[in-house]
């Protein structure tokens, strides 16, 4: 019988990939709500008092898996350049290419402006540069989506100048992390939340300027992260039990209706034990061997909310939350899948060149 450690390292034998598609997929149902302009009532924000949706708990999700799986790769790496250009590879192709398409190809064909109108904008430019950059991130584009309940052209590229964020922050704490791991997380942990609090509470430094970054957000964020770093180190300990996790569960959902202060703490505890024990979870090898030749997720999550907007700007009045989820689910696959075949395998097959 396999070890745990052995399980969780192991591309072919754990469930990350399924676990970050399933991820995806809950980002997908709840931008459904807010794209056509509906509160994001879908049934995790109802069952616990708002503080998770399918979305935000998808995002968290995202980040301690991330937290998991980079901290693996960097301590693996010869280098902080290797390290970054395996980070390069992962988010940057796959992005220019969804860029290109959403920015030259696809609202050229949709847009009310005039195609001279159009590709003079300056503002077309900025968008696709703008997005590359991470930190610089445009959401509207000329003419298109302006009578949707959100015009933004694609509202799901927020996350990745944190996710990128998450990386340096890591990057420049390799030297004390290396040496105590988990002393190291679990200062840098408290620290960020420590910092968040102060934020919130006496409202100072509620952006990074430079950055263009909401600093709670950020340090929300790292927490998670750093947390799947945490959990990394303490893999060995974080076997699935399903009594324990339904029990922890049923204890969010009721403390989220008690206190919804120290529910959102009991959740910042739960979330990467069940993500992180999950990726162990014993399921049918069919699945397990599928999931661990692709890997969705990415393609899924860039390509969504752009494919979302399309459809409320043309069908709205014809769509419910759960025709627009389907829709949005159908139509971006094949776009997920062309994604991963066709730049980002063969994107990460570079790896080796630095």
């Amino acid at each position: 019988m396999q070890n745990l450690e052995e399980v969780l390292l192991k591309k072919d034998k754990n469930n990350f990939n399924l676990l970050r598609f399933m991820a995806a997929s809950g980002v997908v149902i709840t931008h459904s709500y807010a794209l056509l302009g509906f509160p994001e009532s879908d049934l995790l924000s109802k069952n616990t008092n708002g503080l998770l949706s399918f979305s935000r708990l998808g995002v968290y999700v995202f980040f301690v898996i991330s937290g998991f799986l980079i901290a693996n790769s960097l301590w693996n790496s010869q280098n902080l350049k290797s390290f970054f250009w395996k980070r390069f590879l992962r988010i940057f192709p796959a992005l220019a290419a969804m860029l290109f398409l959403e920015t030259f190809i696809v609202v050229p064909f949709i847009t009310k402006s005039s195609l001279i109108e159009y590709f003079s904008s300056l503002g077309t430019y900025h968008y696709f540069l703008g997005g590359l950059s991470l930190y610089d991130t445009q959401y509207s584009l000329s003419g298109v989506f302006k009578a949707n309940p959100h015009t933004g052209v694609n509202g799901s590229l927020w996350t990745l100048p944190y996710e990128w964020t998450c990386y340096v922050l890591l990057a420049c704490l390799v030297v004390p992390l290396k040496k105590k791991r988990i002393f190291g997380t679990l200062v840098t942990m408290s620290l960020l939340m420590m910092v968040r609090v102060l934020v919130g509470r006496y409202q100072i430094f509620q952006v990074v300027s430079f950055l263009k970054l909401d600093s709670r957000q950020f340090l929300l964020f790292g927490f998670l992260f750093f947390s799947g770093v945490l959990c990394l180190e303490l893999r060995q300990y974080l076997k699935f039990r399903p009594l324990v996790a339904v029990l922890l569960v049923l204890g969010l959902h009721y403390f989220s209706y008690v206190s919804r202060g120290a529910s959102f703490y009991f959740m910042l505890l739960i979330v990467p034990y069940l993500s992180i024990s999950l990726a162990s979870a014993k399921i049918p090898k069919k699945i397990t061997d599928w999931f661990s030749k692709v890997d969705y997720s990415y393609g899924l999550y860039i390509y969504a909310y752009f494919v979302g907007q399309i459809f409320v700007n043309f069908f709205r009045e014809y769509l419910s939350v759960a025709y627009l989820a389907v829709l949005t689910m159908l139509f971006t696959l094949p776009l997920a899948v062309i994604s991963w075949h066709f730049i980002e395998k063969p994107a990460l097959k570079l790896k080796k060149v630095i």
